[in-house]
């Protein structure tokens, strides 16, 4: 019987590691066998499903410069990391004049953060959550995935 106590404790401190709040507001499980498990790393899958359906806020967290030279998601708004906190602070009618779209709001569920690879859209979506925007989420494999999959995907049907 101590055995099963002892498992079941076990069990428990293990769940209570992996355990996350939702979009939705419960608590989930995971595994920690990929980096997707999490439900703040979106997929590639993820991604552009958000991206078909028009209902995403994408927001490129590299340099403008890295841009310029490397290219990126045509619908992605670029506010470059060091300015995602003062942005995600400011108010809505200088987000908007500054950035040319809306400011998202704390509770919705479509805010995605990409950059180059996961670095620093980890670091976009962590001063995110502490600002309060506690759905947000991040593209875990960057513009480098995005693009790779893009120049392999097969082209559209006519």
């Amino acid at each position: 019987m101590s055995g099963t106590t002892t498992a079941t404790i076990m069990t428990t401190n293990l769940i209570t590691k992996s355990s996350f709040l939702s979009p939705q507001g419960g608590h989930h499980y995971y595994s920690t066998g990929s980096h997707y498990d999490k439900w703040t790393n979106l997929s590639y899958d993820d991604l552009q499903a958000l991206i078909d359906c028009g209902d995403i806020q994408l927001f490129d967290v590299r340099e403008p410069k890295e841009i310029l030279d490397m290219g990126k998601i045509p619908c992605a708004i670029n506010i470059p990391l060091g300015q995602i906190k003062d942005a995600l602070a400011m108010e809505k009618h200088a987000f908007f004049e500054l950035y040319q779209v809306d400011k998202p709001q704390q509770q919705d569920t479509n805010i995605v953060f990409v950059g180059l690879s996961h670095i620093k859209s980890s670091t976009a979506l962590e001063l995110a959550h502490r600002a309060g925007f506690k759905k947000a989420r991040h593209y875990y494999g960057g513009y480098e995935e995005w693009l790779k999959k893009q120049q392999s995907a097969p082209p559209p049907l006519e």
